[in-house]
């Protein structure tokens, strides 16, 4: 069987042809084009989202063949200050017709007690020079548990991405803004989370806070499970059980 199977270098070779076969306008060579495509594919009408002036059902929309097509909600561009000096980002939010309703299906769900979590962590390229950030990937989505098979399980259910050049508390905000803004013109619901669950980065609490001043944070699942593991030997002392807190925490 393992002799029948490509190797490593032959899928990816494999994938670098079906690339070049298939990119089909996505090929970018410069931020211009970048910004450029992302114009075009700009969906921020509740009659461009519905595909008419009016709404429909969730039943409906399934029937719609483009429901998971990617859209863009914005597409922006500023400075950011860094240890005095102004520097640039420039990204856009993307998401699709099927994420979006996502948001409504948590927010129908959750209520009051929405709870998001956001996670900027899948650097996509690291640059080589010193004063140019790389592109990040960065998520937000309702968080929630599911029991299942007799088992309660962590879940997220994704709403929009930030493509973004420069992590910053600016185009964090951005993000929750847009997708709160986009939500309220789709739907004509305010969208308020309750809770959001985040990494230790800085700029994503700043954020937050400033675009939900009343949310309340928590550490990330992830990092949470993980520093219990890596902890969890020091509670054998009742001394310990303080510091052990600040660090989960």
């Amino acid at each position: 069987m393992m002799k029948i199977l490509p190797s490593r270098a032959q899928l990816k070779e494999r994938r670098k042809v079906i690339g070049r076969q298939k990119r089909g306008g996505w090929e970018m060579n410069n931020l211009a084009e970048l910004v450029e495509w992302g114009q075009a594919h700009r969906c921020d009408t509740a009659e461009a989202f519905f595909y008419r002036g009016e709404g429909f059902t969730y039943d409906e929309f399934m029937e719609q063949d483009e429901d998971r097509r990617l859209i863009v909600l914005d597409v922006f561009e500023g400075t950011y200050a860094d240890q005095g000096d102004d520097k640039p980002y420039v990204g856009l939010v993307l998401s699709s017709r099927q994420n979006m309703w996502n948001i409504s299906w948590a927010h129908e769900c959750q209520g009051s007690s929405l709870a998001i979590s956001t996670d900027g962590t899948y650097k996509l390229h690291f640059s080589n020079t010193q004063h140019v950030s790389g592109w990040t990937l960065i998520d937000l989505g309702a968080a929630y548990t599911k029991y299942s098979r007799g088992c309660v399980r962590h879940k997220f259910l994704p709403w929009t991405y930030l493509f973004v050049r420069a992590e910053c508390k600016e185009a964090y905000y951005k993000l929750f803004d847009v997708t709160s803004s986009m939500y309220t013109t789709f739907f004509n619901t305010d969208l308020v989370p309750a809770i959001a669950s985040i990494d230790h980065t800085g700029y994503i609490m700043a954020a937050l806070t400033s675009k939900w001043p009343a949310i309340r944070t928590i550490s990330c699942y992830i990092h949470l499970k993980r520093n219990v593991r890596r902890h969890k030997h020091l509670l054998i002392s009742n001394d310990n059980y303080d510091k052990v807190k600040g660090d989960i925490e």
